[in-house]
């Protein structure tokens, strides 16, 4: 077993999170100022709800590797992939 790091995340505010630390006005422009003070992979907290930023391509290739996924196709899904190929249900 390998030592995890937590994921890195802003101070935030008692029931609204880090909802003020998104720049409403430009939030992409935002999330890069957080994600250069963060790092690549950041976790905001808005209204209870926690929202995981990733910044890098080499981080977003990792997490879209389908290598990594168990993708079981059984039961109905299985009759549904025949004319519906695959996708998400």
């Amino acid at each position: 077993m390998t030592p995890t790091t937590p994921i890195p995340k802003p101070k935030g505010d008692p029931f609204i999170g880090n909802l003020r630390a998104i720049d409403g006005d430009a939030p992409i422009q935002g999330f890069m100022r957080m994600a250069r003070i963060l790092g690549p992979i950041f976790q905001l907290e808005i209204l209870g709800n926690p929202l995981v930023v990733v910044s890098s391509q080499e981080l977003v290739n990792e997490l879209s590797d389908e290598s990594r996924f168990d993708k079981r196709v059984a039961g109905a899904l299985r009759n549904i992939r025949d004319f519906a190929g695959d996708g998400l249900f």
